[in-house]
């Protein structure tokens, strides 16, 4: 039998048996046996020795009970003692685990530190044994039970008291362990000390306190600001407004006044001085125009407008208006369109000005050759073009030097004040404004003394339309003539001179015409009825224009009769006021008489059609 243990165990063995052979009586010894198979495994020894009378050892009686499990899976539970040990201590904060009687099982030196104690002395203790603060203590036992008879697991703030009197937060996490067969049989948890969080949750909650204060501050300062800056915007909308009222208003008597007497027999002196008034009015116009398109683009005040155009109408339309000046000097202009769609949608006004901007002043430097206009596709993103306008001409160039600053507002090449060729210095910034408006930029390619290419990019559309623009009709006072002579007019305006000048304008055509002296006396002659038209300034006093079309307009016998605006006030907002009052159409002052009588015809030929 000796033979079969284990070489290790088999002192002990031998030294329980001569106890117990001393003793008497019954012993108890646990070892390794060799089974038949040669592995050795554990066993219990339960017996007892009968001794004869002289002491000697009689007999053994006794059971061997096979504890190889028991003894493998406390060898498995202690590896993973040691295992959560380790863990323990070398997770921060406080990690423990405790029996279903609240004894500490393993824990860590976080946890040791917390409650003032060595390690070694809280094992196999409760939180009463070992912590001074008994009230603390049963809560914590409490909340532990909590989670062993719950099986849920439980996350919690506790405040604790350290041994050296400060207090402390911590974030708690307590989950219940089961045995093999699912029962719970402990707890485990984890602590940590999130005292110096709270500290900055509750500073920054003081903090994000006063910051609320002072965006709310702060929030309040912006909307002044911007009630202020809006208010601005308003007053120098309505300041531009009206200077563009101020000032086209007389430039239309005179423009007017000059075209009436040019329609009379002068003598050849008087015909030439006419004629330098005329030019003088037209060149102070465009000043006026430069200043206000300037102001209105600055101002936020330039709205784009979509619409299909004809690309080669609008560059034949700008040879048109520059041709005369251009052929007084014997220059030539060509047209190129290049890769560019027949038909594009965007705002031809805009691209119209800006071409008739570089070709005024290509013409204006130039003194032999010719003139270029040019169109190509730069980019294409589905029906999304980049075109690339370009006017070249063969003038003295501009420096390299002056290229930074000619695009800025007021700015010139020559800007001395001998310079020969005037201007504003406006019309390439405006230029500048309107292509950034479409999405592009502009810019020149200077070639000193052997011309230049200034160009402006747009983001343009590609469309599908194929009918001819509407244009101004040729010879439209003849056709008033043919078609509407005797036709009833009213025109509401209170500038004496202006009325003059319309009064005439209209007759001249054999138009009837009647004049009211504000928007109240239009309203009014236009109820009586018998019109065919009405022409509305905007400005007017006791009513203005708007006031007095949306009083028309709601008239039964008014509400199809066409209403058009002949004003002074043309910026972007006027136009879209007086559509939404109820007008037709839209005339700006200075009145071009044939652009007018074109207008004229087109709302009455519709009108006779209905």
């Amino acid at each position: 039998m000796l033979a079969s243990i284990h070489p290790e165990d088999l002192p002990g063995v031998r030294s329980a048996i001569d106890e117990a052979i001393a003793q008497g009586g019954p012993y108890r010894r646990e070892y390794r046996v060799r089974g038949l198979d040669g592995v050795y495994r554990w066993v219990e020894a339960n017996g007892r020795v009968d001794l004869a009378e002289d002491g000697r050892p009689l007999r053994f009686p006794g059971v061997l009970l096979d504890v190889e499990p028991r003894r493998t899976l406390e060898v498995e539970r202690d590896r993973a003692m040691e295992l959560l040990r380790a863990f323990a201590n070398a997770v921060p904060g406080v990690v423990y685990a405790k029996d279903r009687d609240g004894r500490v099982l393993v824990a860590n030196r976080g946890m040791a530190e917390l409650v003032g104690c060595p390690l070694q002395s809280l094992l196999n203790k409760t939180e009463l044994e070992f912590r001074d603060d008994k009230c603390q203590a049963e809560a914590t036992m409490v909340a532990d039970r909590r989670v062993m008879d719950s099986g849920v697991v439980e996350q919690s703030e506790e405040t604790v008291t350290c041994p050296d009197g400060t207090s402390t937060v911590w974030l708690c996490t307590k989950a219940p362990f089961t045995d093999g067969q699912g029962r719970v049989i402990g707890i485990i948890g984890a602590s940590l000390d999130i005292t110096a969080r709270k500290a900055a949750e509750q500073a920054l909650a003081a903090l994000n306190a006063t910051l609320e204060q002072r965006v709310a501050e702060r929030t309040a300062e912006l909307a002044a600001a911007r009630d202020a800056a809006e208010a601005a915007s308003r007053a120098k909308s309505a300041f531009l407004a009206n200077m563009s009222h101020e000032l086209r208003t007389p430039m239309n008597a005179i423009l007017g006044l000059a075209h009436l007497l040019a329609q009379d027999a002068l003598a050849a002196r008087q015909a030439q001085q006419l004629a330098k008034i005329e030019g003088a009015a037209r060149h102070l116009l465009s000043v006026i125009s430069d200043i206000l398109d300037i102001s209105k683009i600055e101002a936020g005040k330039v709205q784009l407008e979509r619409r299909d155009f004809s690309l080669a109408a609008l560059l034949q339309e700008v040879r048109s208006i520059v041709d005369a000046p251009a052929a007084a000097k014997g220059l030539g202009i060509s047209l190129d369109t290049a890769n560019v769609p027949a038909w594009l949608r965007g705002d031809d006004t805009r691209v119209r000005q800006a071409l008739l901007n570089y070709a005024g002043n290509a013409i204006k430097f130039t003194t032999s050759g010719h003139i270029s206009l040019r169109a190509l596709v730069e980019q294409r993103h589905g029906e999304k073009l980049l075109v690339r306008f370009e006017v070249e001409d063969t003038g003295k160039g501009v420096e390299p030097q002056q290229v930074a600053r000619l695009f800025e507002a007021f700015e010139q090449a020559d800007s001395s004040t001998t310079r020969e060729h005037g201007g504003t210095g406006l019309g390439l910034a405006i230029t500048r404004r309107l292509a950034e408006l479409m999405g592009g930029s502009a810019g020149v390619r200077p070639r000193p003394g052997n011309g230049s290419v200034f160009w402006f990019t747009a983001w343009l559309e590609q469309s599908l339309e194929t009918s001819p623009s509407e244009a101004i009709p040729e010879a439209a006072d003849a056709k008033l003539k043919e078609r509407h002579a005797g036709k009833r007019v009213l025109v509401a305006e209170d500038n004496a001179i202006n009325r003059e000048v319309a009064l005439a304008m209209l007759r001249a055509v054999w138009l009837r015409a009647d004049v009211a002296e504000n928007g109240q006396a239009a309203v009014e002659m236009a109820s009586q009825g018998g019109y065919d038209l009405v022409l509305m300034d905007m400005q007017m006093p006791v009513m203005d224009g708007l006031q007095a079309t949306r009083a028309l307009r709601a008239m039964p016998q008014l509400q199809t009769v066409p209403i058009l605006a002949m004003t002074a006030n043309v910026f972007d907002e006027d136009r879209v006021a007086c559509l939404a009052a109820g007008m037709d159409d839209f005339a700006s002052k200075p009145v071009q008489p044939q652009a007018l009588y074109a207008t004229l015809l087109k709302w009455l030929d519709r009108s006779a059609l209905k």
